[in-house]
């Protein structure tokens, strides 16, 4: 019963239908089935911990933030952000809690792939199909570039099915391909059209066992590139982006976003006031995190993508069965597309983007059930049994599983994190100088 009530739940969130039929315009049925599913699943947590992977924690850490940021300006009005990012952190929970089976995983897989083959079907739909607006009527990817990221969720998915599914798998995700290429195209979305490929790419360097393999791919993906850049008028504007327009344009907000980030370095100037300085979209998921929520935003944010890949990188590598490799291949493929998508695109609070991680969520304790990603054995000489996977360390009632992060974890998120803003400001001043 909650997984179907799930099921629907995510249809609302992919296509909001309410938004677009006339019959339904204006129901707020996002609110209503969160309400109805919030009994059984709290219910839930009697066998189950609320939080249970290092992607939960990194979540919830988000709400926080959005929260102790907005504190800045605005004290009177705490319940925005609290209201606000609460409602995506509970679908996020929805979302990672119900996943619990191989069965229940590729359902969601499934269901995200199918409902952007539908978005895919509407393109051109949004602004009389013209090439410069080139979108979905559906209100949540009206314009290129959001249709163009949904298409880098949707191919890598597509494409895993494609690699590794059974025949009716195959042939569903060659189909998906076709429709999703044919419409990417037309969209003229740097950004979008990036973040495809580098996502379809890594399906292909997943696939390589050996290190000559990999290394074999990682050449191929230079020379792929190229001829994207070649083949694509719109990408080949990119090595000469200071006489664009529109990327300078880009550039100028992130230098407002530094500024930002220099008055306020820890907790930044609060949860949705970027155009309240910059006077326009951030273009990065990144430097809004660092003027908004600051450097520890970033940080929590950075932690929340570095998790999410790793881990279905790493049930990819080592998955035994069909579905779940299948599932993490397309899985790794939308995080790294989503990590190269949000240089150009801001989806910092995206509840669409963030149920994608639930479902890596979900996707490990699943991998660790059935034996995945559990821990070694001890050695012959060491007694007693083996210390519990993180399957049996997320179950009973409590807050959080222990030990779901460590130092070196840490350090490395912290390395990221520096190495993004360093990335950003070096680029603004290369831009500028």
């Amino acid at each position: 019963m909650l997984y179907a009530g799930v099921l629907f739940f995510l249809m609302l969130q992919y296509l909001r239908p309410q938004e677009f039929i006339i019959l339904i315009r204006g129901a707020r049925l996002v609110l209503i089935t969160m309400i109805m599913l919030l009994p059984p699943w709290l219910a839930t947590l009697q066998l189950k911990k609320l939080l249970r992977t290092p992607e939960d924690l990194f979540m919830f850490l988000f709400w926080i933030i959005c929260i102790v940021s907005y504190w800045n300006h605005w004290k009177s009005q705490m319940y925005v952000p609290l209201q606000a990012v609460g409602k995506t952190l509970l679908c996020y929970l929805l979302v990672a809690h119900v996943i619990d089976t191989r069965r229940k995983l590729a359902g969601v897989v499934w269901l995200a792939m199918l409902m952007l083959l539908i978005v895919a079907f509407t393109a051109g739909l949004g602004a009389g199909g013209t090439k410069t607006h080139y979108a979905s009527f559906i209100p949540m990817f009206d314009n290129r570039n959001d249709f163009a990221y949904a298409m880098a969720i949707m191919l890598p998915i597509a494409f895993a099915f494609v690699l590794r599914g059974d025949v009716f798998s195959k042939i569903v995700g060659a189909g998906v391909m076709l429709v999703g290429i044919s419409q990417l195209i037309p969209s003229d979305s740097r950004g979008g059209q990036l973040a495809s490929i580098f996502a379809v790419y890594t399906i292909f360097f997943i696939q390589a066992k050996s290190k000559l393999g990999k290394q074999i791919m990682l050449i191929a993906g230079v020379l792929v590139l190229m001829a994207a850049f070649a083949v694509s008028a719109r990408l080949a504007t990119v090595g000469g982006y200071k006489q664009d327009k529109s990327a300078m344009g880009r550039v100028e907000v992130w230098a407002k976003g530094l500024e930002m980030f220099r008055e306020k370095p820890f907790i930044g100037k609060g949860y949705f006031s970027w155009r309240d300085h910059a006077k326009r979209d951030s273009h990065s998921s990144y430097m809004r995190a660092i003027g908004e929520l600051g450097g520890i935003g970033l940080f929590i944010y950075i932690g929340l993508l570095f998790y999410a890949l790793r881990d279905a990188y790493q049930i990819a590598m080592r998955a035994t069965t069909r579905t779940l490799r299948v599932c993490a291949m397309g899985m790794t493929g939308v995080m790294v597309g989503h990590i190269i998508g949000s240089l150009f695109q801001t989806r910092l609070y995206h509840s669409f983007i963030l149920v994608q991680i639930a479902v890596i969520s979900g996707m490990r304790l699943v991998a660790d059930r059935e034996g995945t990603l559990s821990q070694p054995a001890p050695a012959a000489d060491t007694p007693g049994p083996p210390p519990p996977g993180p399957w049996e360390l997320s179950q009973g009632g409590g807050f959080m599983s222990p030990g779901l992060v460590n130092r070196k974890e840490l350090m490395k998120i912290g390395a990221l994190t520096f190495g993004c803003w360093l990335l950003h400001k070096a680029f603004v001043m290369h831009s500028f100088g």
